[in-house]
């Protein structure tokens, strides 16, 4: 399995520095948009359900990721309501969503859509996309584990994964933001 198989498979287009306007389409299907701010991921990031998070140690050691996200752990609920996971985690973020999993959500009617947030800690070479497929959810969201961990080594230089952690999503509460 390649470790860009996530990537290849599921954004076959990609659009940098997307100029949106009034008449262009908006995350197409299967197109990753690469260079855009934070703040764009924002006002999509409460929609799906995220169902898996990564932090990748690139700006910080994996020591120090890896206090911050046993705090993030221990932390009340009232702590983490409107959670801002930039000051959390002060190092780049990937999630990945799911659109439909509500009771009344017809899934022969309407695939299953897939989102990816890249959140980078300089807060404009951040990346969104949007994807459908039939792959099973598991398949997924290993896929995406594997190119966070293939994102550390490339980007460090370094041949060992230790510095790509799992974030424990399940503690996302409120509205949340990078």
């Amino acid at each position: 399995m390649a470790q860009d198989e996530f990537m290849n498979r599921y954004f076959p287009n990609e659009t940098e520095y997307p100029q949106v306007s009034g008449s262009a389409p908006i995350l197409e299907l299967g197109t990753l948009w690469s260079y855009i701010s934070g703040d764009f991921l924002n006002g999509f990031l409460n929609y799906p359900t995220i169902i898996s998070g990564m932090l990748v140690s690139r700006y910080r050691k994996p020591d120090e990721n890896l206090t911050a996200l046993a705090k993030f752990q221990k932390a009340s609920d009232d702590d983490l309501q409107h959670t801002d996971l930039g000051k959390w985690f002060r190092d780049d973020i990937h999630l990945l969503g799911r659109e439909g999993l509500g009771r009344d959500y017809n899934y022969k009617k309407h695939p299953i859509t897939y989102w990816y947030f890249w959140y980078d800690q300089d807060v404009s070479d951040c990346s969104i996309g949007r994807f459908v497929s039939s792959d099973g959810v598991e398949q997924i969201t290993e896929l995406f584990k594997q190119q966070c961990r293939y994102y550390l080594q490339i980007q460090n230089e370094i041949s060992d994964s230790n510095g790509a952690m799992e974030i424990p999503v399940q503690r996302l509460r409120g509205w949340n933001k990078f």
